[in-house]
């Protein structure tokens, strides 16, 4: 599977945003999602051009993160942390929003990624 933005922002904005909704209450589709190996290309949405695209993005962030198993190797691996960081100053409230919430989900007292958010401020 690949996620490209091209000419169709708006596209890529629209599957995001579905994945991420999947998501949110179901484990069996995390799984799957991670098992189609889009991490990567979730995690180079977050710094995309288009604000929708960053906000869909933080929106599968978040629900990937309600995944213990996966916060402990797949979100540490692809260094979710950085980019939701910096998404926190983006021009768009929406995307502080949505990135605010991705990382209240990983920085839970249990959550092994706090300690790298917070060494990052």
């Amino acid at each position: 599977v690949t996620i490209a933005c091209g000419d169709s922002c708006a596209l890529l904005e629209g599957t995001l945003h579905a994945l991420g909704t999947l998501c949110l209450n179901r484990e069996d589709s995390r799984k799957q999602l991670m098992d189609a190996k889009v991490l990567g290309q979730i995690v180079r949405a977050l710094e995309n051009q288009a604000p929708g695209v960053r906000e869909a993005a933080c929106l599968c962030v978040r629900s990937l993160s309600r995944t213990v198993k996966l916060q402990r190797s797949a979100l540490m691996e692809a260094d979710v942390a950085a980019p939701l960081l910096r998404l926190l100053r983006d021009p768009s409230l929406e995307v502080q929003q949505m990135a605010s919430a991705a990382i209240c989900n990983m920085v839970l007292d249990f959550s092994m990624i706090k300690e790298q958010v917070l060494k990052m401020g």
